[in-house]
């Protein structure tokens, strides 16, 4: 029945819309502005992003500053751009007590107080924690939020306003490392350890966890405001590197071997290393006896150990090429008579054993000088002019950074640390660090302008020098000993426009997005359906409810689309190489598919009419079954050309497909594993010539067939008639379920980063081929959100088979009705995911037979994934010959989601993978079993309701209604 335009159901409809949407507007538009507001105060001194984007290296690879310092604050605060104030930080009771010019200086320079906080972006929370060590040092930013940590480290729990704490200061860190609570613990925690029984309690074990973590963050954070000059030297990792170079010097006979090359006239450097050891001991030694308090002397001058450093590194290199002409020359020698060839041999292995020996020893020496300058963890700034980074033979433990540290630059000796810039570079250095020193001032005066340009200065100056110096890199080694893969990665950037793009997509927050608007788009369609149930009649405001849903799941896939993307060309490689990434593409696969689902009676007509034109078997020539067959042909050769001719895959010249069988180097005919091989290879082609063009071009096609059926088809005067009410929640039930599965998945990413690390990371050398990345590893992580969206389907069946009300029909009770259909979705879902988890598995082999040189090795993951197929096999078959019903294809799609998440999560984060070990982790056993405990506990519940209505007997009344 139709309603009148002046009816108050109407009226309420028109006012229910405009309310929503001015809600809406308002909202987005509010939380817009907050953040701008917050990101206007943060920046407040910096004035501009070029100290954001200035180039380091880190983890392997070239990185912009502020995506190092997000990554360091993130560690060390639990966030990026953390709101910080002196809530709780016990400034009475610390053993060292700041004065009060000190917490003056606290809340005028940092702008913070007990009662207000600030908010810091990370790049500028990094500079200030370089440049002002002294005053974060009573500022509560380490993240403790564990109840039990912060009573056993006396840390108050509340503030005086009842507010929660859960910030530590370095001060308060420091209190309690030598607090007898602290060693108490400990003593604790090494019995239980090495007691036989018992071990230690799930309570010590949480604190023993938290606690390491702890230490390491206050660690990194000292790392990272090292002061060379300032520190109390010789730091931990200085001694360590020291007792390295005073063993090899001692006790691997280098100290013989000295003695007997010869060394340019006119110096003694085997004197000089000794005298340079012996000064660097006394300082040691006399720094530990002050510290127990036997001696009451002045602090040791930097100076002291620079120069002793200096002297130890630059002999030894003297020492080293004397030793490497000595061993040449003698390697040239004749034979003398009176010495058996035996002997003769013996002397010459001996002497390039003492050789090799004295090339270590002066490698270790210049890790020596680095950790003079670097305590762990620092900014490196500029590509090194050092040979051992680059060597191809270089030893895996081998801590000579390939690049120079900030410290380095900034206090460096130019006959030491810097001896192999020339002196335009020097001069260049020395600009850089009058800019830093310039930025520092500014930062502690808050002239944001003077910042700017400084940073410019310094910005510039790192330029010049990396430039003038990158072509002496290519010259320290031999060709045939230079490691090109390594010289490339660590090459400085010609431009800014990827470190941009880097800093672009930190703070767009891309993957924030991805579950916040999936969030709301439940919750509107949640809304939806209990409007539905309101309003018998569909209106305008249903209409548009469902409308706004879809536009807000749309922009959730969008943000998760943008942030892959630019995760993709910023690595050049697929995104789908760590957890992370798998979990994010499994979320966005999942909300694709189900979008399609939701509307899959328009948009499989629009596929089934394009694939159905595409059909070879009814060839008609008209100028559009022409064109688009040819389009078809043209990109089966491409495909063609691609997989067997182009040379894609690992190794240069390397084939995706061989179209013969492979016989391996000395062998005559392929093996048994070699025509597997090739034969799966074939089996890949042909489907990929025949289906993928045509998978391609059918949305195309059925799209333009659509548009010209309605511009040419005569006019329907006709209206389609709004569906059932039963109907409408079924739209509505769908699309609930995508939004749902698309927020959970995506929020389990974000919100874990210590379980799976967002961070942008180098590949493995295994992952480096981007072709068998792309079409092995996003074939299976699509397989999985097909999968997980069948789960989603499959939990909503089972809660609506456990509390839904079963009508009577025909005479029998029955299920819901809207079970049949999500049946029917969940049989498509499968289908999909089945058919991917084939051909990613087949991929899967062929990529392992060019990795590892064998198809399949029962690796765990392996092993899971071909489970996790069978599931899915037995699962569909059974309900094509109808041996599974819809309630049990219900069940099965817990238990195939299950099989995956055991294949995709447990395999890497619980049981730990092997040869697949670049994708795991430290995971939670307690999260699997509660995973799986609360699905299987669903499933009992719907079985045993669905039995129990199945047993019950049918009413008059009943049948009757």
């Amino acid at each position: 029945m139709a309603i009148p335009t002046n009816s108050p159901q109407n009226s309420m409809s028109k006012n229910l819309s405009s309310f929503i949407v001015a809600v809406a507007f308002f909202s987005f538009a509010a939380f817009f502005f907050a953040e701008s507001l917050c990101a206007n105060e943060a920046r407040r001194a910096a004035g501009d992003r070029v100290w954001e984007t200035i180039p380091i290296f880190h983890q392997g690879r070239v990185m912009p500053l502020d995506a190092f310092a997000r990554m360091s604050v993130r560690q060390i605060c639990g966030r990026e751009a953390p709101r910080l104030s002196l809530r709780g930080a016990e400034l009475e009771n610390l053993p060292t007590k700041p004065s009060e010019k000190t917490v003056r200086k606290i809340e005028s320079s940092l702008g913070i107080t007990p009662t207000k906080g600030a908010k810091f972006p990370a790049s500028e929370l990094l500079f200030s924690w370089m440049t002002q060590p002294e005053l974060w040092e009573f500022v509560p930013f380490f993240s403790v939020e564990n109840e039990a940590l912060r009573k056993l480290m006396g840390l108050p729990l509340f503030d005086d306003a009842n507010n929660r704490l859960d910030k530590a200061s370095p001060a308060q860190l420091v209190r309690f490392y030598e607090s007898d609570a602290y060693e108490q613990f400990s003593r604790k925690i090494n019995e239980k350890n090495s007691a036989k029984e018992g071990g230690l309690s799930p309570e010590d074990q949480t604190l023993f966890e938290l606690l390491s973590e702890l230490e390491r963050n206050f660690f990194l954070y000292h790392s990272l405001t090292f002061h060379p000059t300032t520190a109390q030297i010789p730091s931990s990792l200085f001694m360590e590197q020291f007792a390295q170079c005073a063993r090899a010097w001692g006790m691997s006979g280098i100290g013989n071997f000295a003695a007997r090359i010869s060394v340019p006239k006119g110096t003694n450097p085997r004197q000089e290393i000794y005298l340079a050891f012996a000064t660097i001991q006394k300082a040691a030694q006399d720094i530990s006896r002050r510290e127990a308090g036997a001696q009451n002397q002045d602090f040791i001058p930097f100076e002291v150990y620079q120069s002793c450093v200096t002297k130890i590194v630059v002999n030894a290199e003297i020492l080293d090429a004397a030793a490497e002409d000595f061993v040449r020359r003698l390697a040239n020698t004749k034979r003398p008579e009176r010495v058996s060839e035996s002997d003769w041999e013996n002397v010459q292995l001996q002497t390039r054993m003492w050789g090799m020996a004295m090339r270590k020893f002066r490698i270790q020496t210049n890790e020596l000088l680095t950790s003079l300058y670097d305590n762990g963890t620092s900014l490196y700034m500029l590509p090194a002019l050092d040979a051992a980074p680059l060597d191809m033979e270089r030893d895996e433990n081998l801590r000579l950074h390939p690049w120079v540290s900030l410290n380095a630059l900034l206090y460096g000796d130019e006959s030491g640390a810097l001896r192999r810039f020339n002196s335009n570079e020097i001069e260049k250095i020395h600009g850089i660090r009058a800019a830093f020193f310039s930025m520092e001032d500014a930062w502690k005066n808050r002239q944001g302008e003077k910042f700017h340009s400084a940073s410019v200065r310094f910005r510039d100056a790192l330029r010049f020098v990396a430039t003038s110096s990158e072509s002496r890199r290519t010259e320290l080694l031999p060709p045939e000993r230079t490691d090109l893969g390594i010289l490339a990665a660590t090459a400085y950037p010609t431009d800014d426009a990827q470190l941009r793009r880097e800093v672009r997509y930190y703070e767009s927050a891309p993957f924030l997005w991805a579950w916040i608007l999936p969030f709301a788009s439940a919750m509107v369609f949640g809304f939806g359906m209990l409007w539905n149930l309101a309003v018998s009649v569909p209106t305008r405001t249903e209409r548009f409810i469902f409308a706004f849903g879809i536009l807000l799941l749309l922009g959730g896939i969008l943000a998760n689309t943008w942030g892959l993307a630019l995760r993709s060309i910023i690595m050049e490689r697929a995104p789908v190489t760590n957890m992370f990434e798998t979990i994010v593409f499994v979320s966005w696969s999942a909300a694709v598919l189900g979008i399609w689902l939701t509307f899959q009676s328009r948009l499989n007509k629009i596929f089934r009419d394009g694939w159905a034109f595409l059909s070879l078997r009814q060839f008609a020539l008209t100028p559009g079954k022409i064109l688009f067959t040819l389009t078809r042909f043209g990109l089966a050769f491409i495909i063609f050309w691609a997989l067997t001719l182009a040379g894609l895959g690992s190794g240069e010249g390397y084939n995706a497909i061989n179209l013969s069988p492979r016989v391996a180097i000395g062998a005559t005919t392929p093996t048994l594993s070699d025509w597997t091989v090739w034969l799966t290879g074939m089996l890949m082609l042909g489907i990929f010539l025949l289906w993928i063009p045509r998978l391609l071009l059918a949305p195309v096609v059925g799209s333009t067939l659509a548009i010209c059926r309605k511009l040419f088809a005569p006019a329907d005067e006709t209206k389609r008639l709004a569906g059932a009410v039963s109907h409408r929640n079924y739209r509505y039930l769908f699309a609930f379920s995508t939004a749902l599965i698309s927020f959970v998945i995506s929020y389990t990413a974000y919100a874990s980063p210590s379980m799976f690390n967002p961070n942008l990371r180098n590949l493995m050398p295994i992952l480096r081929d981007n072709y068998w990345l792309s079409v092995h590893v996003v074939t299976i992580v699509a397989s999985y959100g097909a999968g997980m969206l069948a789960w989603i389907f499959g939990i909503a069946s089972l809660l609506l088979y456990t509390f839904g009300r079963y009508p009577v029909v025909e005479g029998r009770r029955t299920p819901p009705p809207i079970c049949s259909t999500l049946s029917e979705l969940i049989y498509r879902c499968m289908q999909g995911a089945i058919l991917l988890l084939i051909v990613g598995t087949i991929l899967g082999g062929l990529w392992a037979d060019v990795s590892w040189g064998r198809f399949w090795s029962w690796d765990r993951k392996e092993v899971w994934a071909l489970i996790s197929l069978f599931v899915y096999l037995l699962i569909l078959h059974g309900r094509y010959v109808r041996l599974l019903g819809e309630f049990t294809l219900a069940i099965g799609a817990i238990l195939g989601a299950l099989a995956i998440i055991m294949a995709w999560y447990g395999v890497n984060y619980v049981l730990g993978s092997t040869l697949h070990g670049y994708g795991s982790g430290q995971g939670s056993l307690t999260f699997a079993l509660v995973l799986g405990g609360t699905n299987l506990a669903l499933v009992l519940g719907a079985i045993a309701r669905y039995l129990i209505e199945k047993s019950r007997g049918t009413t008059s009344r009943e049948i009757q209604q």
